[in-house]
């Protein structure tokens, strides 16, 4: 097992997925498992996912921009 991409790329990842091209989408649950305050409605939701690029074939992400964002509470990508 290698790792693949961590922090600064990614923050607080729960899945990710590869599509043909080699390049990872990363959902980064940022916000569970509540907004600021205990039980608060959230207003702003601060879930999304990140597309991953390994653009020198060596085998970990070398960029990472956001394909999604304010996602309420994503727990999954395919």
């Amino acid at each position: 097992m290698q790792l693949v991409a961590g922090e600064p790329l990614v923050r607080d990842p729960v899945d990710m997925a590869y599509d043909e091209d080699g390049r990872g989408y990363v959902v980064e649950m940022r916000d569970y498992p509540f907004p600021e305050e205990k039980n608060a409605e959230p207003k702003v939701f601060l879930g999304q996912v990140r597309l991953l690029v390994d653009d020198d074939g060596d085998g970990r992400m070398d960029r990472s921009t956001v394909f999604a964002d304010q996602l309420a509470w994503p727990t999954s990508v395919c």
